[in-house]
This record gives structure tokens, sequence and C-alpha cells, in this order.
């Protein structure tokens, strides 16, 4: 609670309204008002007031998300290259990949299979992903396919060959990648790659919260659903910007009507922003019969 220190005539004590300080009321000895050193203050000092935090309006942050703010795994293809010498049995082999960004892995897309000729290569084509700026490649007979290679976006989308696990050459053709041996990394079923961590907060749709100045942010949480028929869940992770990056907070889940009362589908939370420039709220996950949820931001 804030408190303001007034005068007898209710008028609010400040510089330009110091306190009027005597020694005595009727010949009768008062307390006189320190300072915090223990100084003594007199008419001439102002008594230092702490003036009460400024709070911004509420101001609409995002607006109806339905979707996790995340990069996505997409189609694959694999095929025979009998054109292109490489090192691999003719038998039948396990391809997937898994997209990624600066922020971590997307996970694993689907698994293909494919039976090259013996010492032949093979062709993994891959589908644009938005956000994603690389791809971990896996390619094995195991039944999760071991990695074998990592290409950026823009190999994949000229076209690059993997040479040997983990190195890249010439190769392939415009959204090909040439892979010419097995893998002998990760599985595709290691936990790096267990759970989507690729998030998206340099997408540019998500207009950052201008912290300067700054010492909390007031986040409020309106979910609405149109149904029943898949039950509601929401997590969010916050975001902050250092001047050269954004960096991940700690992920909240939201409960939201999951068994408990105090769940309901509008909430608050409060995070600390006083040691960065920038804030963005994302979505982690969310479900729900037509779910989706507005995130409003108030800075104190």
């Amino acid at each position: 609670m804030l408190c303001k220190l007034v005068d007898e005539d209710s008028n609010e004590i400040t510089a330009a309204n110091p306190l009027n300080v005597t020694s005595s009321i009727d010949g009768a000895t008062i307390m006189l008002p320190v300072d915090m050193q223990g100084h003594q203050l007199t008419n001439a000092e102002a008594l230092p007031v702490k003036d009460a935090p400024i709070r911004g309006t509420i101001a609409a942050h995002r607006a109806a998300i339905a979707t996790a703010d995340k990069v996505v795994t997409g189609t694959i293809t694999a095929a025979d290259q009998a054109g292109v010498v490489g090192v691999m049995a003719a038998s039948e082999h396990k391809v997937a990949y898994a997209p990624g960004n600066t922020w971590g892995s997307a996970g694993i897309s689907a698994i293909v299979a494919v039976t090259p000729t013996i010492n032949k290569t093979v062709d993994v084509t891959i589908a644009q992903i938005t956000g994603a700026t690389y791809y971990d490649i896996f390619f094995s007979t195991d039944a999760a396919p071991k990695w074998v290679g990592r290409v950026t976006e823009a190999q994949r989308a000229s076209g690059i060959a993997i040479t040997a696990v983990g190195v890249t050459g010439a190769g392939g053709s415009a959204g090909v990648v040439n892979v010419r041996l097995v893998g002998t990394g990760l599985a595709s079923t290691a936990s790096k790659f267990a759970a989507n961590n690729a998030y998206r907060p340099d997408n540019a749709g998500i207009v950052a919260v201008d912290c300067t100045g700054k010492k909390q942010a007031v986040v409020t949480i309106d979910y609405s659903d149109t149904g029943a028929s898949v039950a509601p869940a929401l997590s969010l992770v916050p975001f902050f910007y250092d001047a050269t990056t954004w960096f991940q907070g700690e992920a909240d889940t939201v409960y939201i009507e999951a068994g408990s009362v105090g769940q309901g589908k509008k909430q608050i939370r409060y995070v600390d922003v006083e040691a960065v420039s920038g804030f963005k709220m994302l979505v982690g996950s969310i479900a729900g019969t037509g779910g989706s949820v507005n995130i409003g931001v108030q800075l104190v």
C-alpha cells in the first residue's frame, strides 16, 4: 500500500509545499521530524517524499492467438539417387529431419523409408519452414535414424550434399539435400529433439513492449473457447530483449478450468522488466475447442 504525507489542511507534502516544522505548540514540546540520517528538518528543508509509481494503461499486446509461437515441422520425401556415388547398403533406410533456429529445435518430422542403390546416395526433399534457420538431417538403417548432418536454410534452398557426418559440400538441387552416407550421431529419439523449443520471438508480427524506465509488466490473460470437445490448456513464455537479442524467461503453465477453483479464463501475471529494454509474451502451447487468447500489458 502506498501512502502520502499531508499537512493539517490535507495538502500533500511536496518539495513545493514543505512540512512546516515548529518546536512547540502553545508551549508544549513536540517531536521534530528528522531525515534518514537523523538530521533535524527545518522550515527551509523539504521532507523527501517518494513519488507513487506511474501506471500506464492496459494496452493490447496480442489478440486472438490460437497457435503456439514456434517453428513447426513440414513434409519430407526421400528418393534413391543412383547418379551420385556414396557409401550405403542396398537395404531400407529411415530418413527424418528437425528444423530449428537460434532458440532451439522444433522436434522431429515424420520418418520416411527409402531403399538406395548400393553405394549410391539418397535425395531428401524438404520444404522451407517459416522461422527455421537450419535443418538437422537423420539417415540410417535404424528405426530411429541417426543424425548425419545439419544444413542451413540457405543451403537447403540452393541445394547441398552431406559428404561426411557433420560435413557439407557441393551437390543436391534447389530444396534437395543429397545424403551420401549413414549417420552416426544422436538418434531421432534423443531428448534434444523430444520437445519443440524453437520459439519465434523474432517474428516481426509480435510487437515488442518498450520497457525503458519501467520495473514491472502486469500481464492480463483473456482465454476463450467455443465448446468442450477438447480441454482448455495454455502455457506462456516471456522473452526479454537486452539490446542484442531475445532471451527466454521461465515458461508459465496457465491452468484454466483444470479441476480446481482459481483457474478462470481471465488471469493476471506479474513480470519483472526492470533490467531489460523490451518484452514479448509468447504462447508456448494452447488447446481447447476454438481456444484462443488475448494478452494485454500494463507497465509500472
